[in-house]
Order: C-alpha cells, then sequence, then structure tokens
C-alpha cells in the first residue's frame, strides 16, 4: 500500500483533491495520476523522508539515554569498546 498526498500548481485538479491522502495499491498508479496530471506534485516523498530522519535520532537519543556510569567506566579501564555497548543497546530498544 502506497499513501501520498498531492499539492497542485494550480492551486485545484478535478481527479485529486489537495492536502487529502490518498491510499494506493501501487506506485504505478501514483505514477500514471502523475504523468497524465502535469500540475500534480507528489509531497509524500518529503514526509518520509523527515520521518527518516526523526526516526534515526530518536534511537540515536534512546541509546544515548541508557548510557549509564558503569558503561563509560568500561571504557575507560579499556573492557569494552563504544561500539560493543552501542550494539548491546541497540539490541534492548
Amino acid at each position: 500500500m502506497y499513501v501520498c498526498f498531492f499539492e497542485s500548481l494550480h492551486g485545484y485538479n478535478s481527479q485529486a483533491r489537495v492536502d487529502r491522502i490518498y491510499f494506493f495499491n501501487t506506485r504505478e498508479t501514483v505514477k500514471y495520476l502523475l504523468d497524465v496530471n502535469v500540475d500534480l506534485i507528489d509531497k509524500s516523498m518529503w514526509l518520509r523522508f523527515f520521518i527518516h530522519k526523526i526516526k534515526k535520532y530518536l534511537r540515536q537519543f534512546a541509546i544515548a539515554r541508557k548510557i549509564n556510569a558503569g558503561h563509560i567506566r568500561s571504557v575507560e579501564i579499556g573492557e569494552t569498546h563504544w561500539t560493543t555497548i552501542f550494539h548491546s543497546l541497540d539490541k534492548s530498544i
């Protein structure tokens, strides 16, 4: 399922309403709709890009919040490395 929403260069389109969320079965349907209606712009790509960046940031933030003094101390004395700590904390999320 492909979810998208459009914006029109002319402000109005007879086939697709502006700023309404549409659910399509395939991307080919969206491609056809964009080919037929030249004034439509698919804005959902930017939303997907933003969500991808936010997910990555929140995952890093969650891992950073789980680091405690014991982890820092074990790195200082050379027992473990940061990569092993990050990997173990990433699995627990």
